[in-house]
């Protein structure tokens, strides 16, 4: 139901977006990420379209429903690439609010951007507070929304403890760059500014720490690298400039602090989750057995939204585990079953399109938009590696973040960046 309201609330915003670009409200640049956007949409949309019998019976993966047409002596009807129509409808649904923030967000002057980045955040902020109370009230806590879940985790507003980690991870270089628009001179600014820093990148780490993700605690070093990146982005190219590494300091102070007060608090389960075995790891059943029913549908795969009734027909017995195989847990692999050769080149060129934006924008001159759209490109990077072991853009609220990321690196439509923050 929450679902449904989300997707209808963006259906006036993702027209009154479109409406704004179609009066030249985006930059030049959003091409390249529209193009992609439509091209998924269209994927799905094609994936829906009727075939006649003597077509789709000829497509890899086809003869268990063809023979059961005829065992049932029905004839054969029209079928769609699909093998779950409305599931991959619903997966077209799926993608209206994050297509609703990358539209609205392409259109938004500097301000506003900088809100929305504020906006996530207070909103991490938020999610540990809620996931510490989680924690106290125990695995009956009634502050935990989802019937499955992780109970002795905090998992926040998710169900799933990865993507409340994955939150907080992406939360960091919005934090970072909303520092480093703070002006560094010295000076009560300057140290509020370090202060600010040290406190929220230790109560990440804390809060990462109490989810006991072991993505979360991976990708921690990686992003903690990028906020970096992001203070000093404009200065390390430069010979010339004096640097300020107020930030710096704060961050790794943090992180120190941080490691010191979870190994003190919440080492042993943490441990206990790196310790456990890879082999009894339900994602090192899931991802084999996903390849090799991707290369049974192969090139145009079994259609987005099949994968829960397609891997249980390609389990075996020795392979059968005690979790439910909602999703393989690979995001990757699970696109090559479900939408074949083509849902792999639409990878493919969206990971060349953002490789290739971020090292324009790391390289650029320092500008207050910059630091946002570097903060962007480490949020989008953030998401995409926790795809390998996880399956984050398949939840609205990640996905919704993840195209917020996107359009912030594209650059503001001239004549809408008056109202950004000042620079020193």
């Amino acid at each position: 139901m929450s679902g449904a309201v989300v997707r209808m609330a963006s259906v006036p915003i993702l027209g009154l977006a479109l409406w704004r670009i179609g009066g030249g409200g985006a930059s030049a640049r959003a091409i390249w990420p529209g193009l992609i956007l439509l091209a998924t949409i269209g994927l799905l949309l094609v994936q829906r379209i009727p075939l006649s019998p003597d077509v789709w019976t000829r497509l890899p993966g086809r003869d268990v429903a063809a023979d059961v047409y005829r065992a049932a002596a029905i004839p054969l009807p029209w079928l769609p690439v699909s093998l779950t129509p409305h599931e991959t409808w619903d997966a077209a649904l799926g993608l209206l609010p994050a297509a609703a923030m990358f539209c609205a967000a392409l259109t938004l002057n500097l301000r506003a951007r900088w809100t929305l980045a504020l906006v996530v955040v207070l909103m991490a902020v938020a999610a540990i507070g809620l996931g510490m109370l989680q924690v106290l009230g125990g695995e009956g806590s009634p502050l935990r929304f989802y019937a499955f879940t992780n109970r002795d985790s905090a998992v926040g507003f998710f169900a799933n403890r990865n993507h409340q980690a994955a939150l907080l991870v992406c939360a960091i270089p919005f934090a970072a760059a909303i520092a480093a628009a703070i002006p560094s001179e010295p000076g009560p600014r300057s140290l509020f500014r370090a202060m600010a820093v040290l406190a929220f990148a230790l109560i990440i780490v804390v809060g990462i720490g109490v989810t006991r993700s072991r993505a979360g605690v991976l990708l921690l070093g990686p992003v903690f690298i990028g906020a970096v990146l992001i203070t000093l982005r404009g200065r390390l190219f430069r010979s010339s400039g004096r640097r300020d590494w107020a930030p710096v300091a704060a961050i790794s102070a943090a992180v120190v602090l941080g490691v010191v007060l979870v190994a003190t608090f919440s080492l042993t389960p943490l441990a206990n989750r790196f310790q456990s075995p890879l082999a009894e790891d339900a994602r090192a059943v899931f991802t084999p057995t996903t390849i090799h029913a991707g290369t049974q549908f192969a090139p145009f795969g079994s259609g987005v939204g099949s994968f829960v009734p397609v891997y249980q027909t390609f389990e075996r017995p020795e392979t059968v585990t005690s979790f439910y195989a909602n999703h393989a847990h690979n995001d990757y692999v699970e696109v090559w079953l479900e939408a074949g050769w083509a849902g792999v080149a639409l990878i493919g060129i969206f990971a060349l399109w953002w490789a290739v934006a971020s090292t324009r924008i790391l390289l650029s001159p320092d500008t207050p938009d910059g630091a946002l759209a570097l903060a962007g490109a480490v949020a989008v990077g953030a998401l995409l590696a926790h795809s390998v072991v996880d399956y984050p853009l398949r939840t609205p609220a990640l996905s919704t973040l993840f195209a917020l990321g996107c359009a912030l690196m594209v650059p503001a439509a001239r004549g809408k960046r008056s109202g950004g923050l000042r620079r020193r």
